[in-house]
């Protein structure tokens, strides 16, 4: 008699804390996860911070979290992030993992999946978690490597040799009206009183040159692999830091699409640090998947010779190549660079 009572209380216990826990272990149970920084580049490693928050009366024993990471982004050559917490009343735990970003783009968290089981482990309980955190990977710079930085210098001395320009480098050249995308040590603030208006400085030979990076996207196939094209998109990145470092005003165009707008990218050209992100910003979300407009869309843009224009094509297709020899016959002071992945450390020039 005394076994079948015994029986039936742990049966109304197991039953009774079934009930309970169900209807309360998410209640004031809170879980985030976010990455440590909102930009990086190719090959950074950054860390997802996950938080676990549990502000009740009751512990939660034991809760496996599994987080599903978007394609690009890998914790430990895993793509999925597992973490298991015993977490008591009114506490908080927060961990830091590390993640390795491998491919440039735009990677958002879609939901966490929380699994947790009741106090004396008979029945487990299910939770997902939307999140909304995103993360933007830049392309990978090439300048640390040796043959890219002298390519670098070369490609410099094409750029200041087909502009006419001062050679002194400190030589004080003008004075113009501010631009949203000037440099704040740029400003010229006895020039700006006398005039009642922000004048900015202009020097020779880099710090008022004007670069326009053109970035010919073409549709994967055999002859153009995406391995070759992101190639090119992070040639255009480093192009676009090392001139930025000299001070030269840089714009971009390209008839890839971008994945935000689904249109080609144009961007005016700037001199900012916040400008050159923005150039980053671009060249992250564009999608070499997407079916390319036509690169004569921008003909237009290539009247200003004022502009130094850098092509960088992974395809040398002929269609291509005669509307660049088109716009170099126009007066137009251009270079065209196609990459090479068997000779991946240096630029080829036409």
């Amino acid at each position: 008699m005394h076994l079948f009572y015994a029986g039936f209380l742990v049966f109304a216990i197991i039953i009774l804390q079934n009930f309970v826990f169900k209807f309360i272990w998410k209640t004031k149970l809170s879980y985030t996860i976010n990455f440590s920084a909102k930009e990086a580049f190719e090959g950074d490693e950054i860390y997802l911070i996950e938080q676990l928050q549990n502000m009740k009366h009751f512990a939660i024993p034991y809760t496996y979290i599994r987080t599903v990471l978007p394609l690009g982004i890998e914790n430990n050559d895993n793509t999925f992030l597992q973490s298991l917490f015993y977490i008591g009343s009114y506490k908080t735990i927060t961990k830091r993992r590390k993640i390795e970003c491998k491919k440039r783009g735009l990677y958002k968290l879609r939901y966490s999946c929380l699994v947790s089981y009741n106090w004396l482990f008979t029945k487990k309980y299910f939770y997902d978690v939307p999140l909304i955190d995103g993360l933007t990977v830049f392309p990978k710079l090439l300048d640390e490597l040796d043959d890219i930085k002298i390519s670098l210098q070369n490609l410099e001395s094409i750029v200041l040799s087909q502009k006419l320009l001062n050679p002194d480098p400190f030589e004080f050249y003008a004075l113009r009206e501010y631009v949203p995308t000037d440099t704040f040590k740029s400003i010229n603030f006895k020039a700006s009183a006398i005039s009642q208006k922000l004048m900015v400085n202009v020097h020779h030979p880099t710090s008022n040159l004007k670069i326009k990076l053109i970035l010919n996207i073409n549709s994967i196939n055999e002859n153009n692999t995406a391995e070759t094209t992101e190639y090119a998109i992070q040639i255009c990145a480093t192009i676009a830091n090392y001139f930025a470092g000299l001070g030269a005003s840089i714009g971009l165009i390209s008839n890839g699409r971008d994945e935000r707008t689904l249109e080609p990218i144009y961007l005016y050209n700037g001199s900012s640090e916040g400008h050159l992100i923005k150039i980053f910003e671009c060249l992250a979300r564009l999608n070499i998947y997407l079916k390319p407009c036509m690169i004569d869309t921008f003909f237009d843009a290539y009247n200003d010779f004022d502009n130094f224009y850098i092509f960088v094509s992974p395809s040398k297709e002929e269609k291509f190549i005669d509307y660049y020899n088109e716009i170099i016959s126009s007066g137009t002071s251009a270079v065209l660079i196609t990459p090479s992945i068997e000779n991946p450390n240096q630029f080829c020039y036409n």
